[in-house]
């Protein structure tokens, strides 16, 4: 994984968000993407939801979904 781990993540986030949709994303799905483990993910965002600006971007708000 790279030191932009965070930001690769986000990409992959807003590629599948804006793809298929917010419902289809799952910290599974990114990881294989990103090509890291699912619990690596929840170092640089502890929740699907979790409010901060990484938690909005995995949300969709800043993607333009919400």
């Amino acid at each position: 994984m790279s030191a932009n781990a965070r930001e690769e993540i986000l990409a992959a986030a807003k590629l599948t968000a804006q793809a298929h949709g917010y419902a289809v994303l799952n910290f599974r799905n990114l990881a294989e993407q990103v090509g890291i483990k699912a619990a690596s993910i929840y170092y640089h965002f502890p929740g699907k939801a979790d409010g901060h600006c990484g938690g909005e971007a995995l949300l969709g708000g800043c993607c333009g979904l919400s």
